[in-house]
């Protein structure tokens, strides 16, 4: 009875240790940005926050006219692509968008409250994954959009070329931007294999 009640522990044991452990799930973090000089040609999705001078572009006008354009956020540096995805899951993170009214002595940007309303479009390797329709108050502090995407099954395991994510401004005021410093980092999670 004890050679079998012995044998029986050892294979419990046995299979235990063979058993994979569940691992928390991989993401890969990337932080809106820009890579140098202020600019629309500039905008950067990078694996490191607080990338480049917090800037925004001089907009006004509303219902989709006027001087507003869109601003376009690109993976930028080898870390930032090269993963597969985990299409199980969604694309998630939090874009805060500010009104800029010029720079402090202390090098700070203040805002200012302003209406505002974007379209923004998340793409991975040319592939849209969604629009999310922002529109609100800019001030005190930021319009907090939350990115909450699925990632469709024809990405599935396969490695990330680029992610884009396209901010067509619809109403804004004076230097209306993604806001990547501060308390009000922009980012997004990407679930990965």
């Amino acid at each position: 009875m004890r050679a079998r009640l012995a044998v029986v522990t050892g294979l419990v044991a046995l299979a235990a240790a063979a058993l994979p452990a569940h691992a928390a799930p991989k993401s890969m973090t990337l932080y809106f940005g820009n890579t140098g000089a202020c600019g629309p040609e500039v905008w950067s999705l990078t694996t490191t926050s607080n990338e480049g001078t917090e800037c925004g572009v001089i907009k006004a006008g509303a219902q989709g006219s006027g001087l507003l354009g869109t601003d376009d956020y690109v993976t930028a540096g080898k870390k930032a692509v090269g993963y597969k995805l985990d299409t199980k899951r969604k694309l998630t993170g939090t874009i805060h968008i500010q009104t800029l009214i010029g720079a402090t002595a202390a090098g700070q940007t203040p805002t200012a409250p302003a209406p505002v309303a974007a379209d923004i479009t998340v793409s991975v390797n040319g592939i849209q994954l969604g629009v999310i329709k922002a529109s609100g108050v800019t001030g005190p502090g930021s319009l907090v959009v939350p990115v909450s995407l699925t990632i469709p099954a024809s990405l599935k395991n396969k490695p990330v070329k680029a992610i884009d994510v396209a901010v067509k401004w619809t109403e804004a005021f004076w230097a209306t931007t993604v806001s990547y410093s501060g308390t009000t980092i922009s980012k997004l999670s990407v679930p990965t294999l």
